[in-house]
């Protein structure tokens, strides 16, 4: 069994997703946001990214014992879907308030903040 992706890997592909099916669902899409959206330097970096922490990620074919982009995007967008009101309520916020607390946004969605593993309280 091929080893979960790099969660910065994920991370990166449902933000990318959750910009274009935001767009699309409130009409904001336009070929000029669709090439902006392109989000080509976001996947190479992740992909650097997750083969420093040892998760072997490749675009274009399956990397022994890792996954494809397209598999990582996979998952990436089915999570999206998974928490797609709580990322458009959040998404409103940010656009009224531009600055939100990981505490704010669990209130306001019902979701745990957890703590980061090294960060400064």
């Amino acid at each position: 069994m091929a080893s979960a992706p790099d969660p910065a890997a994920a991370q990166a592909a449902a933000g990318t997703l959750a910009e274009v099916r935001y767009l699309m669902t409130s009409g904001l899409w336009t070929p000029e946001r669709a090439a902006a959206c392109d989000a080509d330097h976001d996947r190479r970096h992740a992909i650097d990214i997750a083969a420093e922490s040892g998760h072997s990620i490749a675009w274009g074919h399956v990397p022994p014992g890792g996954k494809s982009w397209g598999q990582v995007r996979g998952m990436a967008l089915r999570k999206v879907g998974h928490l797609w009101r709580e990322i458009r309520t959040v998404a409103h916020a940010m656009n009224e308030h531009t600055k939100l607390t990981g505490e704010q946004i669990a209130a306001m969605t019902g979701l745990t903040n957890l703590p980061v593993p090294g960060a400064v309280a």
